[in-house]
Formats: C-alpha cells, structure tokens, sequence
C-alpha cells in the first residue's frame, strides 16, 4: 500500500510595500523548478492580505527591444545569452509590456501598432487611420487601452486591443506639435509636444477630454522619454539640452 503524508509549510516575508501601488506573492514548484504554483495571497501583522491582481502576469525573465533600422524586434535571454530576432513592418519605436504579459510596439514608419506574444513573438497589426499616421510611444493605462502619440499629425490617440477601436484627439498646439513621449497613471495622459519652443509638458483628462499645457522651463529640449515616479510625478528625459527634470505634480 501507498502511504501520503501532507505536510503544512509556513514562511516568513519581510518588504516594504505601498498600499494599491505594491503588489507581493509567492510561488511553489512541486516538480523539482519545471512548473510554479502563485499563492493568491499573504497575510500581514495587521490581518490584512496582500493578493496579486487576477490579469497579472508573471516576467518571464526576458528583456525586449526594438531595433527601429533594422526593422525588427529582439528578445535577449539574459542567462544563456541566446538572442531571437523577428521582422516587423518599418521601424518599430516604442515598446510597452501590458498586464496580459502581451507586448505592444509603435511604429515610427508606418500607421500601426504591434501586437506581440512574449513567448511564439507572433506579430498582430493594429492599423491606425491615415496613412501618413507615425507612432513614436505608446503606454498602458489600467483597462488595458493603448495610448499613443500620433507624431506626425499632431495628435494623441486610444486603441482598444480588443476591438481595434482607434479615438484620436487634436493636440492643444496642432499638425506641427509633434507628440513624442507619453505616460498614463491614474489613468491620466501626460506626453510633450517636442514640435513647439519651447518644449510643452501636456495633460489630458480622457474623463473630461480636456487638455492643460505647460512650457517646459529649458525651452528646446525635446523630451524623448517620460517615466513615473515611485510617488506619481514624472521624470522627462531631454535629449537636446542634455538635462534630465522632475516634475512635481499636486496629489
């Protein structure tokens, strides 16, 4: 006869978290590392529980990138150093990672998004109207809707992965106002117009769809990239003036 003893582990956790913004699990593998199991929770000092969101991917480990000349995306294993290459239509730009664990690509030489799986790097098109659309960044706002700048015409946009639904929105300094980094949190736009001098820090409601600018005080600096804060300001990136800046945005 077979017999099974159960055995109980327990485990102690120590971190520093941040309520709604951290998130904490952990994972067990009864198959000697080939598979791993989430635990949906831990529980705190206090009695609370700290769960992992039902649409949250666990990182696969491998670091992405697009090469824009080349016309392709990378996929880099950083512990066998094996490298996969894939084409793509022209020149992939900016490139986000979703909740769903899917990446999504813009496009700076044609009017589409990409659409790619992590794992087989199968390729889904998104096209965006008018053909002379060009896509420098994107970002994720929390219901999974793709936000773009539409460089080339002077706008900011909305894709809904799911149905394809593209909205585009004018920016406040029109055609030649060139929408280059943007960055979503609390589900807020916030991008630059790197066309005007000088350089526009721009907010967008999508609530309200209303628009605020501001001028950036170092005049020509054309943000290249945006990035948010641990505490919810923006870190901008300007690549002409050599300068990097903190925006402290009222919470």
């Amino acid at each position: 006869s077979l017999s099974v003893a159960l055995a109980r582990s327990g485990y102690d956790v120590n971190f520093e978290t941040e309520r709604n913004w951290d998130y904490a699990f952990v994972e067990v593998s009864a198959d000697a590392g080939q598979t791993f199991t989430q635990t949906k929770g831990i529980r705190l000092d206090n009695g609370d529980e700290l769960t992992t969101p039902d649409n949250y991917n666990d990182p696969n480990g491998m670091l992405y990138f697009t090469a824009q000349h080349a016309g392709m995306i990378g996929r880099l294993n950083p512990k066998t150093g094996e490298l996969v290459e894939v084409a793509t239509r022209a020149r992939p730009y900016g490139i986000k990672v979703a909740q769903s664990g899917l990446l999504y690509v813009a496009h700076n030489g044609t009017n589409a998004i990409a659409e790619i799986d992590p794992e087989t790097l199968a390729i889904r098109y998104f096209d965006i109207p008018d053909e002379r659309t060009r896509i420098r960044r994107l970002d994720i706002a929390s219901n999974g809707a793709i936000w773009f700048v539409n460089s080339s015409l002077g706008k900011i946009g909305r894709l809904n992965p799911e149905t394809g639904a593209v909205t585009q929105w004018d920016s406040p300094s029109g055609p030649s106002s060139h929408p280059y980094a943007i960055a979503v949190f609390d589900d807020v736009v916030w991008y630059n117009e790197s066309g005007m001098r000088p350089d526009a820090l721009v907010r967008f409601d999508p609530a309200t769809e209303t628009f605020q600018s501001w001028a950036i005080p170092s005049g020509i600096g054309i943000v290249r990239h945006v990035w948010v804060t641990a505490d919810k300001n923006l870190l901008i990136h300007q690549s002409s003036s050599n300068r990097i800046g903190l925006v402290k945005i009222p919470h």
